[in-house]
């Protein structure tokens, strides 16, 4: 038996990949297999398109060591554009591909269609009903982040134990615009939208992104930077102890 599991090692289970994962064949053949997988964008109904969008999440999500930055690039750009669609479902998977492809991503090859991605993601009906968060307030900083490594299916609307903190930390304001906040917080496509702008802010620079920020939206920039240098405050306390 023994010499049976040798010999069917040494052949293999027939799933091996045909080229090295390391080798140059190899990161052709997964462009190319993206490639065709985007075809799928052209869908004619929302929800083929949000499926196609989704599988290209995960796609990038598993091979993002391999794949090229053109395919990222290609990706960013179909996914600023079926931003302006009237769906929430597209919406919501063009917003977690975005958040995968700006990780993927440097802050040069970011560069080009920043004016362009800041203005899809500020355009967009949660960002536009969003109330400016209370001034002062501590929960301003104590929204969930994702992983950049990690795609949790959080992101697709399952419940997360840090929003219902956030919202209790908020209920106890007596004002309106703090109830209102409340809502705007439990937002899923909120939370992405303010993970990609800290990422943007981190690769691209503060002041590049303020540059492309409509003066509605300035505060959330600077609300952005503040938490950025929070992180960095306690990273280093962190160290030091």
């Amino acid at each position: 038996k023994e010499t049976e599991k040798k010999e069917k090692k040494e052949e293999g289970d027939g799933n091996e990949p045909l080229y090295p994962i390391d080798s140059e064949d190899y990161s052709k053949s997964i462009d190319a297999f993206f490639k065709l997988v985007i075809g799928g964008l052209a869908g004619k109904t929302f929800t083929m398109i949000s499926s196609a969008m989704t599988s290209l999440t995960f796609l990038l999500k598993f091979h993002r060591s391999v794949v090229s930055v053109e395919v990222c690039k290609t990706l960013l750009s179909a996914s600023i554009t079926l931003l302006g669609l009237e769906s929430n479902e597209i919406r919501k998977s063009a917003l977690i591909l975005i958040r995968i492809c700006v990780g993927k991503m440097g802050g040069e090859e970011i560069m080009p269609c920043l004016g362009e991605l800041m203005a899809a993601i500020l355009g967009t009906d949660e960002v536009k009903s969003m109330p400016p968060p209370p001034s002062g307030s501590e929960t301003e900083g104590e929204m969930d982040e994702f992983s950049d490594n990690e795609l949790d299916m959080e992101d697709y609307g399952a419940p997360s134990s840090s929003y219902s903190a956030s919202s209790s930390s908020f209920s106890s304001s007596s004002s309106a615009s703090a109830s209102s906040c409340v809502k705007y917080y439990n937002s899923n496509s909120v939370v992405l939208i303010r993970f990609i702008l800290t990422k943007l802010v981190k690769k691209c620079g503060f002041e590049e992104v303020e540059k492309r920020t409509p003066q509605a939206h300035k505060r959330l920039i600077i609300n952005v930077r503040k938490r950025i240098a929070r992180e960095e405050k306690k990273n280093k306390g962190a160290k030091k102890g």
